[in-house]
């Protein structure tokens, strides 16, 4: 049987993958840091709908190599946004995925340029 201290250890760190290696990482029991990535997460979604955006602009606004900010990392990977060409060059666009959760958490921003 895990005692429960022992359980909640686990529940309050997570591994994080950079580099091609792992990171243990504590998180705050209040989730305070997934709060705060997830709320900017939501940031780049909106600065992304309001226009159309290059790659290297994106990159160059919302990159890190903080393993407790991959605002970036995380928005690729959870289906957020994507990458497409246009007239030659990389841009960046929200999903359906990316809009939808846009308009759910933030109901003042449609998800649509402007």
């Amino acid at each position: 049987m895990i005692a429960e201290s022992d359980r909640r250890r686990r529940v309050d760190a997570l591994l994080v993958y950079r580099c091609g290696k792992a990171e243990l990482v504590a998180r705050e029991k209040s989730g305070t840091m997934v709060e705060t990535v997830e709320n900017l997460i939501l940031d780049l979604l909106e600065w992304v709908a309001r226009k159309e955006r290059t790659y290297q602009e994106t990159l160059d606004a919302w990159r890190t190599s903080c393993p407790r900010l991959p605002v970036w990392e995380d928005a690729n990977d959870r289906g957020l946004v994507e990458t497409a060409s246009a007239n030659g060059r990389l841009v960046i666009k929200l999903t359906a995925t990316g809009a939808a959760l846009l308009r759910e958490k933030r109901p003042h921003s449609d998800g649509q340029p402007v």
